[in-house]
């Protein structure tokens, strides 16, 4: 006559149990690290978009303001230089000359910019950058009053964008011209 034992049938499936159970919590760990993974991968993205686009609304912003002090001064010379022959006159070229300068060395910053965004590449060779955008400001030749301010060639883009990815991953932003201010650029995000 067999015997029959009962000593082990608890044994096998509490181990198919806990095995199961750490197949799942593995699986489940790795799918949220993937997702972890991801969503580092696009605020990094993100970041380094945001900082560039804040950096070319600055820009813009920067040099419009010194070309309408350019303007002004322009203006206040030629008003000196036609109703009195005030001494004061080198001084006010001088400060002319100066904010011609300052836009100057502000586009020169801008183009260093964009050859540190293709070279740095948001901290990673993968990813895949966009150009920045070159800003085709010219300065016409000075005349008797000093420097003339800054003219856009062509026509001045109404946005210019912002894009970088990395695979599946994507970021862009858009640098606007606000159309009630015409004074005002705005940047936010945009679709990529």
């Amino acid at each position: 006559m067999v015997k029959s034992s009962t000593q082990g049938s608890f044994h096998f499936p509490f181990l198919m149990f806990t095995f199961l159970g750490c197949m799942i919590g593995f699986g489940i760990w790795e799918y949220q690290r993937g997702w972890y993974d991801l969503v580092k991968r696009q605020l990094n993205l993100n970041c380094c978009v945001g900082k560039v686009a804040l950096k070319l609304k600055q820009t813009l912003i920067r040099v419009e303001s010194l070309n309408r002090k350019i303007i002004y001064f322009r203006a206040l010379i030629a008003c000196i230089i036609a109703l009195t022959k005030d001494p004061f006159i080198q001084k006010y070229q001088t400060i002319l000359s100066g904010l011609a300068f300052a836009q100057d060395q502000i586009l020169q910053l801008w183009k260093i910019e964009k050859i540190r965004w293709l070279v740095h590449r948001c901290g990673n060779p993968r990813i895949k950058v966009n150009p920045l955008p070159e800003l085709r400001w010219i300065r016409p030749p000075a005349d008797f009053i000093g420097p003339k301010p800054l003219e856009w060639e062509g026509d001045l883009p109404s946005a210019f964008w912002i894009q970088t990815s990395y695979f599946p991953r994507k970021s862009s932003a858009k640098v606007w011209k606000a159309l009630e201010n015409e004074e005002d650029w705005k940047a936010e995000w945009a679709l990529p």
